[in-house]
């Protein structure tokens, strides 16, 4: 698999002939012909922290909670579901 472009990605409603775009600090990552629901829009937006929280709690030490970056997920959580 290719390597994605790197987070955060934000999701830009658009007035225009496109209904929104992903874009990175790099610069536009996809375009929406038709509306995702917000709720698509969101999850989509935060793939890139999602994966990186979950890369943290696999290759991290699990012998406790204190050892994975709980702030961090609980974060990556509430921009997937809009919140954030």
């Amino acid at each position: 698999m290719s390597k994605h472009t790197k987070g955060p990605w934000t999701y830009e409603p658009s007035d225009s002939n496109l209904a929104g775009a992903i874009t990175a600090k790099t610069g536009w990552i996809c375009d929406f012909d038709t509306d995702p629901s917000p709720e698509n829009a969101c999850l989509i937006a935060a793939a890139p922290e999602l994966l990186e929280a979950l890369e943290r709690f696999v290759g991290g030490d699990r012998t406790g909670v204190e050892n994975i970056d709980y702030l961090f997920a609980v974060q990556a959580i509430a921009k997937a579901k809009g919140e954030a």
